[in-house]
């Protein structure tokens, strides 16, 4: 859903948005939607007198978007060490089957 924030940021609108990422305006009008019904304030202001129904991030939508990409790096730095060792762990992949070889 960040990422769909971040498309209507850059885009201006839901439906720009939603043909970016491949996905029916109806679904990214639902994600907003969703979002909004989550949180107190506002993410997303749309502007339906504007042609093709322009839309903006709120300030609070901004800050949604600062304050998960922290968290994500947060948790990033704080898990490299135990995502290293469980990679180190991991059995190492079989060569590939040749056609014709017994």
């Amino acid at each position: 859903m960040i990422d769909l924030l971040e498309t209507i940021r850059r885009e201006g609108s839901i439906l720009s948005a939603a043909k970016k990422m491949g996905m029916s305006y109806r679904r990214a009008w639902l994600l907003v939607d969703e979002i909004g019904r989550n949180f107190r304030e506002p993410v997303v202001e749309t502007h339906p007198g504007r042609r093709g129904h322009g839309s903006e991030l709120t300030p609070f939508g901004e800050r949604l978007i600062a304050l998960y990409r922290s968290i994500e790096r947060s948790s990033a730095d704080a898990s490299r060490d135990a995502m290293d060792e469980l990679r180190a762990a991991l059995a190492p992949h079989a060569p590939p089957v040749r056609e014709g070889a017994p």
